[in-house]
Parts: C-alpha cells; structure tokens; sequence
C-alpha cells in the first residue's frame, strides 16, 4: 500500500507524458536526479523500500530475455523489476519470484532542478497499482504504469511547473494478479523530452504488401466462387466499398502463415463483386512511439466532400477506419488513400484518432459512414462487454470525434455495423439495423446522434454466420453483406492447401 503519510492520494494527468524507446540522446542533457537514481551502485541507496516486493533489488542483466522473453531495454547493469529473483549475487539470470509480492520503493529527495524528469517503465498495465510516481507539494501524481511488457520504454514527464521544489520518486506494486510486477530504471533530470529512433513509425519487420504475384487460383480444392486469398489466413471482411468504378474487399489478412496472426489489411477488387482480382496488401502492422501493433477490422469510406482536405484533382479519397491492436490498449486509427486504394498514407503516422475510451483494453472494429440528415460523419464503436456497451461519436473533418451517445446492450459484442433500409421499398420510411458479429439485431431510428430502438434484440446469425459487414456506397444504394466462411486447420495441413 502507499505510505498515507508520505502523500495524499494519487493525482493522475497533472503531469503530461511522452513515450519512446531508451537510447537518450546527448541534445537532452541529462544528469542523475540523486545519486543512484540509475541503482547502478548495484544497491537500493538512496532508496527506502516498504513491503516484500522489492527485496532482491535492483536485479541485474538482462533477465527477461535469458528466460526467452523480450529485453528489457534497461541501462548499465542493474534495474527495478519486481518480478525478477536474480540480483547478481543470490539467484540465477534469467529467475522469476513472480507476482504476489506488493510494496512501494521511495527514493532520497532531490530537487527539481530541469524541465523534464525522464525515466524507463516496463512490466504490468495497472494505473494506480503497478507505476512509478511524482511526490511533490505532499500529492503523488502518477507519472507512468508499465505497459504489459517486460521491454522498458522511456517515459518523460513535464515538470516545468515544479522546477526549483523539493520532490521524491516512488516506485509502487500493488497488484498480484496478471501482470502484477513493475520495472523501473535510470532516472534523470533532462532539459528535453526523451526521444529515441525506435519510437518513429515502422512497419513490422518480414511483412510485405507483396501478394504472391507466383500463387494461381488452379489448386485442386479451391473455391471458384468465394473469395480466396491466393496463400494464407483471412477472416473477417473490412472496408467494403464502391469507388464509383470498381468493389474493394479488404480483409483480415495473416502474410506469414495459414493461422490467426499478424492481422494485415489484404485487399482485393472486382467491377461485378464474383470475379475477383488480388491486389498488393493494404494497410500492414507497423510500430509508433515504441509500441508494436497490427491492424484489427474496420471500415472505408468515400470523402465525398473533402471533410479530411486530401482529395487530389477530381479523384476522391478513400478513408480506411481499422482499429491498431497494441499494448497496453487498441485504439481507432485512420489511412488515406489518394489513388483508389493502390497506397496508403498513416494519418498522423497511425496514432489515434479515437483514443480508447476505458472500458476494455480490447475496444475494437470503427464503423464509419456519412449520415446525410444531420451532415455529418458517424462512428459507431464496439466498447465493452458484460454489460455490451456500443458508443457513437460524430466528426465534421473525419480526424475529430466527439462523443455523442452511448447503446447499452448486453447481446453487443465487436464487429458493429449500421445499415439504412426502406420499409417494403418505400424510400419515405427509413428505418436503421444495428448489428453485431454474431448478428444480432435492433431496428429503429437514428438522428445522428442516437439510436432508438423499436424492435428487438432479434437473433438470425449462428453457426459459420459471423463477423459479416455491408459494402459503402453501394451504387444501387442496396445492402450487400459478405462473411468470412471458416476451414479448418486440419484440411489446411492433411490437403496441403496455400490458403
């Protein structure tokens, strides 16, 4: 527990944060916050530790990965981890004591003496439990939780405000289940915040968009009317559109292998949705401020108004919605494409457009489409199950959402989708279908802003049925779902198949 008397309860948010990847360059100009703020005296002076989870510190070398885990980025030789059992004298490398043990390590006061405190964390996702925090004024603030990974990242906290006051680093770790250790190290006073080049956007290593130019559709066994990936894993379809010339079908895609992983955008186009042309993949997984991710489902869209200013000439933008899967939470991210879907710009180099919202580390599969009566642009968001919670937000520019309503239904679960149908074709009696992977469904009214139900929750999917999504701006304004139809890893190994 955090000593009561040493501070007040934890401030979060007062204190702004960036991200990044060790290596400090020499333009911050760091210098140590006290002596042994890095433990490289191979012991905890300068420190005072309470409860059990911080004996055996600091630890020494590069643990995780003599485990066969990621590295720990640390600095020097010696590091906080609590979950680490090897201190360079007792234990082995490589040995863990696990998640059980909580305690708080306080350092000596120092004063703030330059812009930015910068630091590395690493270890579990628990804000309030698992972090490292500022004590000054008599508040904690928290400066930082880990991020769900044994590799460190390099944090730096804006302290601008306190430079000249007295102040104390508390590392604390609360938490005993899942994740429940912590990882600190180097602690320095920098005139800049700490930038590293592995914290600038990267795409994955070993993931092309290559499309197999040397794979054909002549293999015994493959399908001749459904859509195939010409080698590997797909499932869920994304970002069905029509650009005014030809259909686009994007999908969960794996590069690497017949199984579930490295979701990649494929994507695929026809002019009469049966015969099909495999193009080079769209969006690939990539890594930004340090963290690794790929790309989960989403939606496109066509700009048809300009809203984002990147239309080129009279061609239209296309706008992809995906949700970038990465730790310690997935957020909503956005791609634009300037030549009917051939490449693809990262806007703001794949950061959020829509942060996660709180509720599931996991909020995923942004819906997009214009809503003509209220003129603007509308996302409807999967963000929580047990109890389901669907979230809407609005946009004028496609780069700005605002909340607007929450859909509280326990049967909502990922992959949502909204679709606009005349009752018995009468085009003066709109009614809107909300949808979820597993297909099930309300139909009622939609403002814009809210959904109000008038009948349902209705059940039609089960089964191989799930996951399917309608295509965007269809031409005859009708509502054509596909869905992904499953194989199963047996018939992919026992027939050889590429698919």
């Amino acid at each position: 527990m955090l000593n009561p008397i040493l501070c007040r309860p934890i401030i979060a948010g007062l204190i702004s944060v960036a991200l990044g990847f060790t290596l400090i360059s020499e333009s911050t100009a760091e210098e140590w916050l006290f002596p042994n703020s890095g433990f490289e005296a191979g012991t905890l002076d300068g420190w005072t530790a309470e409860g059990d989870a911080f004996t055996l510190q600091p630890t020494r070398g590069d643990n995780p990965n003599a485990r066969g885990r990621e590295s720990s980025f640390h600095e020097g030789d010696f590091w906080i981890g609590t979950y680490e059992r090897h201190d360079g004298k007792s234990g082995r490398p490589g040995a863990v004591r696990g998640d059980a043990a909580v305690g708080t390590l306080t350092s000596q006061v120092f004063t703030i003496t330059k812009p930015w405190i910068s630091f590395k964390v690493g270890g579990g996702y628990h804000p309030g439990q698992c972090g490292v925090g500022l004590v000054v004024d008599g508040d904690l603030i928290e400066l930082s939780s880990g991020v769900d990974s044994e590799s460190m990242v390099s944090v730096s906290s804006d302290v601008t405000k306190h430079v000249g006051k007295p102040a104390r680093i508390v590392i604390y770790d609360n938490s005993t289940g899942g994740w429940g250790h912590i990882s600190a190290d180097h602690f320095t006073a920098t005139d800049q915040a700490v930038i590293d080049e592995r914290s600038k956007f990267a795409f994955a290593d070993g993931i092309s968009a290559d499309a197999y130019p040397g794979t054909a559709y002549d293999q015994q066994r493959r399908p001749q009317f459904h859509f195939t990936s010409k080698r590997n894993w797909l499932n869920d379809p994304n970002g069905m559109i029509f650009d005014g010339e030809k259909y686009h079908l994007f999908f969960q895609h794996n590069p690497k292998g017949t199984n579930w992983g490295n979701m990649t955008w494929g994507h695929a186009t026809s002019r009469d949705m049966l015969r099909w042309t495999q193009v080079e993949h769209a969006l690939l997984p990539y890594s930004i401020d340090g963290r690794p991710g790929t790309i989960y489902s989403g939606t496109a869209v066509i700009d048809h108004n300009n809203s984002l200013g990147k239309q080129v000439g009279d061609t239209k933008t296309l706008v992809a919605f995906y949700t970038f899967a990465t730790k310690p939470k997935f957020h909503q991210a956005m791609a634009y494409s300037n030549d009917l879907g051939d490449t693809w710009t990262y806007w703001n180099e794949g950061r959020a457009v829509v942060e996660n919202q709180g509720f599931d580390h996991g909020e995923r599969d942004p819906k997009v489409f214009w809503h003509a009566p209220s003129n603007q642009w509308v996302m409807v968001l999967w963000v929580q199950q047990n109890p389901g919670r669907v979230r809407f937000f609005t946009s004028k520019n496609l780069t700005d959402w605002e909340f607007a309503s929450d859909l509280l239904r326990d049967w909502a679960f990922e992959c949502m989708d909204v679709v606009f149908l005349p009752v018995d074709g009468d085009k003066d009696n709109i009614k809107c279908l909300i949808y979820d992977a597993s297909f099930d469904y309300e139909i009622g009214e939609f403002d814009g802003e809210k959904f109000v139900s008038e009948t349902g929750p209705l059940v039609t999917g089960g089964g191989n049925f799930y996951a399917a999504q309608t295509f965007y701006n269809q031409p005859q304004q009708r509502a054509i779902q596909a869905r992904p139809s499953h194989q199963t890893t047996a018939e992919v190994f026992v027939r050889g198949l590429p698919w």
